[in-house]
């Protein structure tokens, strides 16, 4: 393709200590989306959510949602959760990790388009974005409390608990966000994890970006991982590496480093993954029991 035949050369002369920088960031993002994993589902025993918040960003990293999902329903399957109650928590999973990502939006936008941060200057790479995402998140928790007045209208149970779990997955997150919990700071970290590992990447190759610009192109660009494909490849690829070249970035070597970048990032959750489900069906095991011996010890009601 014109413009892209030195992304080759450039993976191949990428500097090893950036690329193993890259990794340790990785390893700490996927640190902060397991603790964050522990405090949506908090009931459960805290060496099963560990496990379980590493096999799910494992299988995450091959089908995003649908992976994570299951690997959480295993879990809680376990302790005897409801579908409702599984629901609403996985509610709070898909909506949780975007609330961060709608906010740097906010931040990185109008901070380049007052000239604060390093990039550029256009109004629609910079207030533009800033807008929308201020819209969609005013617009998400505004039919959010609309939705759970409606549910509480409903007389359909089942309707109505369907529109409570929609409605949960925007109040639950501002919920567990306003959590007096370090452990709600997992997500920010998980997100700028992503950002780090796609910032030193570049860097590796010889990108020298503002990290404005590589968050604001991270940001944008991942609205592409609604293409359902596994592990978002290409899908994403083109969408990151795309908003970076909106932005001002090289195509070559901007190619070369997102390539990079999302290897490390299917490839190191893929590997910590296979760990967790070493463990994890052990713990399960171990959850099962327990709740299995609560059950038989609680008397009776006559």
């Amino acid at each position: 393709m014109p413009g892209l035949s030195g992304v080759r050369s450039a993976i191949a002369s990428a500097s090893p200590w950036w690329l193993a920088a890259a990794c340790g960031i990785q390893l700490v993002g996927l640190a902060g989306a397991v603790v964050f994993v522990q405090a949506v589902f908090d009931e459960l025993p805290r060496r099963l959510t560990w496990w379980q918040g590493w096999g799910m960003q494992g299988a995450n990293a091959v089908l995003p949602t649908a992976g994570s999902t299951g690997v959480s329903y295993w879990s809680v399957n376990a302790v005897g959760w409801s579908t409702y109650q599984f629901a609403e928590r996985t509610a709070v999973m898909i909506v949780a990790p975007a609330a961060p990502n709608l906010v740097l939006i906010i931040v990185f936008g109008v901070g380049m388009g007052l000239g604060v941060f390093a990039g550029s200057g256009d109004w629609w790479l910079t207030w533009l974005p800033a807008v929308i995402a201020f819209v969609v998140a005013a617009g998400a928790i505004a039919v959010a409390v609309w939705a759970e007045g409606l549910a509480r209208r409903v007389k359909r149970q089942r309707v109505a608990q369907g529109i409570t779990v929609v409605a949960t997955g925007v109040t639950g997150t501002v919920a567990i966000l306003r959590r007096r919990s370090w452990r709600v700071i997992g997500t920010w970290v998980d997100l700028f994890g992503s950002i780090g590992v796609l910032w030193a990447a570049l860097i590796a190759v010889g990108d020298h970006l503002p990290f404005a610009i590589v968050a604001m192109g991270y940001l944008v660009g991942q609205i592409a991982q609604v293409v359902p494909v596994p592990g978002g490849i290409g899908a994403i690829d083109a969408g990151v590496t795309g908003a970076l070249v909106l932005y001002g970035a090289p195509a070559t070597l901007t190619t070369g480093g997102e390539l990079i970048s999302h290897g490390i990032n299917l490839a190191i959750p893929i590997v910590t993954g296979v760990i967790a489900f070493f463990f994890l069906p052990h713990q399960i095991d171990a959850a099962r029991t327990r709740h299995e011996a609560a059950v038989d010890a609680t008397p009776a009601r006559a």
